[in-house]
This record gives C-alpha cells, structure tokens and sequence, in this order.
C-alpha cells in the first residue's frame, strides 16, 4: 500500500510539474520579470505597429544566406525574427519606454539571441565552413544595426539587467554589468487616465 501511494504521488507530482513547465513554453512573457518597469506583453502595440516590417522581407539589408546552403535550418524564421526586432528597436526606438512594449520586446530580444545561438551551434557541429557562413548570415547590416540599438538602449538605461531577470542573453551581459547604474533616460510616461 505504501508503495502504490509513493508512486501515485509522484504521478500527480509529475502532472503538476508538466503543466508548470507548459505554461511557462507556451505562453510569451511568461518567464519575463515583473516589476514597475515591465508592464504586460500582450498590451504591447509595437508588434501591430510593426506588422509592416514582416511583408518587407525582401529587403537587401536583411540575413542572407547562398542559394545554394538555402535550405539550412530556421533561415526564413531568423530573417523574419530580424525585420520584426529591427522595427522594434530601430524603427521604433523609443517603443522600449513604454512598460507593455518594454516587457514585449525584452522578451523577443531573448528568443532572438536564442534563435542565433542554436543556428550558430548547429552550424558549427557541421564544420568550419558552415559557421563562417552562419557568421555572416547575422552580421546583416539589420543585425549589426538590431546590435547597435540595444547597446544603445542599455547604454542609456532604457533596458537594464532587471529587466531581463535571470534569462539574460549571453551576449548581452557584459554590456548589462557595464552600465549597471545608467541612468534611465527615457521621456517621463503620461498616465492613461480619464478625467471625468
């Protein structure tokens, strides 16, 4: 009997715990921090406001890669990936001090870095030449401005370690450390408030 009521729970703790986890996968923004600076990601208007960016992706600053290694894993989606952040950092530039559009796009800037992280990886278990290609595909001129933009975000305290929580991209640390204490400079929010 102890046994079966041992095993019992640990189904029921293994539903539970599965459900935790599926949550957290399936839903955007939902490991993202909660603080007075992160506001809620599906109030973020930047992505309707950027909804453009995603029918312009034949644009020659954006990654590519030859015709010929054109089938390589997650091409089109980086591509996409990369017009939507560039408009959400670039285009949109102060997008970032709004809380809703700030909790959106910390989190897109995350899957960003994880995207080309798992694409440098998989390139690199094929070979040098593979990477050498998978290096250049994101140092696209829309990269190196996406890179440009969110150094200058942190630089200016627009984007801070908090915001990020302890899903920091590796690339973006050390420029986090740095500038700890950066002032925030964006423009003071207005309330949204009715008076009546």
């Amino acid at each position: 009997m102890d046994h079966f009521i041992r095993r019992a729970s640990f189904v029921v703790a293994a539903i539970i715990f599965g459900r935790i986890a599926l949550y957290f996968l399936m839903t955007p923004g939902a490991t993202l921090v909660h603080n007075t600076r992160m506001g809620e990601s599906r109030n973020a208007e930047v992505r309707e406001a950027c909804f453009e960016a995603l029918e312009q992706l034949n644009d020659p600053a954006l990654p590519r890669f030859p015709s010929d290694i054109a089938t390589a894993d997650g091409i089109t989606r980086a591509t996409e990936m990369t017009a939507a952040l560039h408009c959400y950092i670039v285009t949109k530039r102060d997008a970032v001090c709004n809380a809703d559009d700030r909790a959106y796009i910390v989190d897109y800037i995350g899957r960003y870095y994880d995207k080309m992280d798992s694409m440098m990886a998989s390139a690199k278990r094929k070979g040098p030449d593979q990477l050498k290609l998978m290096q250049q595909f994101w140092t696209s001129r829309r990269n190196q401005q996406i890179s440009s933009a969110i150094e200058a975000s942190i630089r200016d305290g627009k984007l801070n370690k908090s915001d990020f929580g302890w899903s920091i991209p590796a690339a973006l640390k050390p420029a986090l450390d740095q500038n700890a204490k950066a002032v925030d400079r964006c423009a003071p929010q207005r309330s949204a408030t009715r008076s009546g």
